[in-house]
């Protein structure tokens, strides 16, 4: 018998008095409210950069589009009068 774990406590988890205590759970609330809050800023900040960069393409395509329609105006023959 392990003296950190009770009699017929399994063997794969430790089990001990501490783990139920209000003041640990609070902690652990509280370290994981932190971790996840600190994931989302990651997070927020990928889609941030990947709407920035699709912004970027989006507004070379156009650019590319206006300049190919400008071309293809200049170069429309005049309609006969």
């Amino acid at each position: 018998m392990s003296a950190t774990r009770p009699a017929g406590g399994h063997p794969l988890i430790e089990e001990t008095a501490v783990h139920h205590h209000p003041d640990f759970a609070l902690a652990w609330h509280h370290q994981r409210s932190a971790e996840l809050r600190e994931q989302a800023m990651w997070s927020r900040q990928a889609a941030s950069r990947r709407d920035a960069r699709r912004a970027a393409r989006l507004a070379a395509k156009a650019q590319r589009l206006a300049d190919r329609a400008a071309q293809r105006a200049v170069a429309r023959p005049l309609p006969a009068a």
